[in-house]
């Protein structure tokens, strides 16, 4: 088993690009993407509606957009506005970085 609670490299600068990126980190399916304004997200790969991998969505200048009902998501959160309050489904962003062109 791998802890859990360390920096893991996901990925290179240089691959995050117009297009959201899948990857599997420590069997945990996840989706990695740059905003307009350059933030980077890491969230779960699958819409908190109907479990749909985000990334098959596509990048839009606010954030992710999800291919199926459209529910948009930012960098820092992994349940879209309006709705508030604790997400029932367990989702949650990854906190992450850039740093030596690696994404942590």
């Amino acid at each position: 088993a791998f802890p859990r609670n360390r920096w893991w490299v996901a990925g290179f600068s240089w691959e995050l690009s117009s297009t959201p990126l899948a990857r599997c980190l420590l069997g945990q399916h996840l989706v990695l993407f740059r905003t307009a304004a350059g933030e980077v997200g890491a969230l779960e790969d699958r819409c908190c509606h109907k479990e749909l991998p985000l990334s098959l969505g596509t990048m839009e200048q606010r954030g992710l957009r999800c291919g199926y009902h459209g529910l948009l998501f930012d960098a820092l959160s992994a349940f879209p506005p309006p709705i508030k309050g604790p997400n029932p489904n367990g989702f949650g962003p990854f906190f992450c970085s850039i740093g030596q062109g690696k994404l942590e």
